[in-house]
């Protein structure tokens, strides 16, 4: 589940091989982990943090490399790997790649996260369309946790409509804390008029044991959930 500060792309671990393009001459590292939108490359001495790096790196033999463009986003130096166990290194986050680059670099790591089953739902979770429920008491978070949970559904009034069947994520927001606490659901009905009533019903898809455990804490209102 999530808090607003937990909704970054799942990073799926890999191995390859990466050249980064300086103006000194090339550096051959390897990528360690990677998303959509950025990669982690394993070397001893990170570049500085907002440096643009130049780049290319092999998706496979018969394919022709990636050049690609980034920003340094976070470093990890050969002391903090040393006291966290991590490897040294930097992330990078993907800036300015061609259409075309785009295209291949998703279809790779897409195909990746389909692979591992570990990353596979909370990637397709964060592809669907989220739907905000913002609950202004703690009586109405408990009557959610106890009714609308309960009953499997609840009506949700939103502008924001998708048709039934649709699978969306419920965004439930922590009256007190601010956490966010992701439902999956699907859309049972849509309501368009009247204005001041129009949503959709939602079905949540059922909690498992450690799903369960996740939300209590949540609505105890536990950093950690």
């Amino acid at each position: 589940m999530s808090n607003k500060t937990q909704r970054r792309e799942p990073r799926i671990n890999i191995s390859l091989p990466v050249t980064l393009q300086l103006p000194d001459g090339e550096l051959a590292y390897e990528i360690a982990n990677a998303s959509h939108r950025g990669i982690f490359i394993a070397c001893p001495q990170p570049l500085p943090l907002r440096k643009l790096v130049r780049f290319s790196t092999q998706l496979s033999e018969d394919e022709e490399p990636l050049q690609m463009l980034g920003l340094v986003a976070h470093t990890v130096n050969p002391a903090e790997a040393r006291e966290s166990g991590k490897a040294a290194g930097m992330g990078v986050q993907l800036y300015s790649v061609g259409r075309d680059t785009r295209a291949r670099w998703r279809t790779f790591i897409s195909e990746k996260y389909e692979n591992d089953p570990s990353v596979r739902d909370l990637a397709r979770a964060q592809n669907l369309p989220r739907v905000s429920l913002h609950l202004r008491a703690m009586e109405q978070l408990q009557t959610f946790a106890g009714r609308d949970l309960q009953s499997g559904n609840i009506y949700v009034r939103t502008a924001n409509l998708h048709p039934v069947d649709t699978a969306v994520i419920c965004a439930v927001v922590h009256p007190q804390t601010g956490q966010i606490f992701d439902i999956e659901a699907h859309v049972t009905a849509v309501k368009e008029a009247p204005r001041r009533e129009r949503g959709m019903r939602l079905e949540f898809v059922e909690f498992d044991a450690q799903e369960r455990a996740q939300f209590e804490a949540f609505v105890r209102g536990n950093a950690e959930a």
